[in-house]
């Protein structure tokens, strides 16, 4: 295949690249019109290695400086996470251990860390672009919230990416809205106490942007978790009382908008007991 040999030193040619892939991609999954089809660096059509090959794609194509690359990263993954995985996870009939849910969220997750930065991206249409990317791959049966629950199930490896402020919001606002949707516990994968973890320290976090959106994310946490919400509570007592204020007053003010609580909260079943 010589789509590596395009991703040269000029942005151009390294685009090229990308939409080459992507258009291969769309072929191999029969959406290319007959008469637009070529045997040229044909690709097949339910392929693990091609999923891996273009995931590392993707990954290299989010740290490049030029956005007009990045932007066809991400169109690059949207089809590759709806068509082509698709077409190979149906294939397998679920026979196949390496296109299980966990398995391939755990592929997906260096192509999900490298969107992150980009969630507040001074382009506010490639930030837009990229949050809702990644709230389509969570609706994906097959890959679903736990491509982003994943990131902060081992709470050390989360703090260990050293987000920066701006970074930090975009993430905070990520898993609030996927919360929102999908709730806690075993729908969506997301642990009350795991992600407490990464709320508490961004509640006092110097800068003003990252203290309000783990404020939000705390009161849509909070409403989801239902009649467990004490132990929240209880987990930001240590907290400066402005910061409980402000904590209270966001409930507050979301159980009013929700009539008392989200609809994601009524689907909340708690973790299963681990071995």
């Amino acid at each position: 295949m010589c789509i590596r040999d395009r991703l040269a030193t000029d942005w151009n040619m390294r685009n090229t690249g990308v939409v080459v892939l992507r258009t291969r991609m769309l072929q191999a999954c029969g959406m290319v019109p007959q008469e637009q089809i070529t045997d040229k660096d044909s690709i097949p059509s339910d392929s693990l290695d091609i999923v891996k090959f273009t995931l590392d794609v993707i990954v290299r194509a989010c740290d490049d400086r030029i956005a007009k690359v990045y932007e066809s990263a991400l169109d690059l993954l949207h089809v590759l996470a709806t068509n082509y995985v698709g077409q190979l996870v149906k294939k397998s009939k679920g026979a196949d251990p390496n296109v299980a849910p966990d398995a391939l969220a755990a592929l997906f997750e260096p192509a999900v860390v490298g969107i992150l930065p980009k969630l507040n991206h001074r382009n506010e249409r490639l930030r837009y672009k990229s949050e809702q990317l990644l709230l389509h791959v969570c609706r994906i049966p097959y890959l679903g919230p736990r491509c982003i629950s994943r990131l902060v199930a081992d709470v050390d490896a989360f703090r260990a990416r050293k987000f920066t402020g701006p970074t930090l919001v975009g993430v905070l606002q990520l898993i609030r809205l996927v919360i929102e949707e999908f709730s806690v516990g075993d729908r969506s994968g997301f642990e009350p106490d795991r992600v407490m973890e990464v709320v508490v320290p961004a509640l006092e976090n110097k800068h003003l942007d990252v203290r309000k959106a783990a404020t939000e994310l705390y009161a849509v946490l909070y409403l989801a978790v239902g009649e467990k919400a004490h132990a929240l509570n209880e987990l930001i007592s240590g907290l400066k009382p402005q910061v409980k204020a402000k904590c209270t007053s966001a409930v507050n003010l979301l159980k009013t908008k929700n009539g008392g609580h989200s609809p994601a909260c009524l689907l909340y079943t708690s973790p299963s007991p681990r071995d």
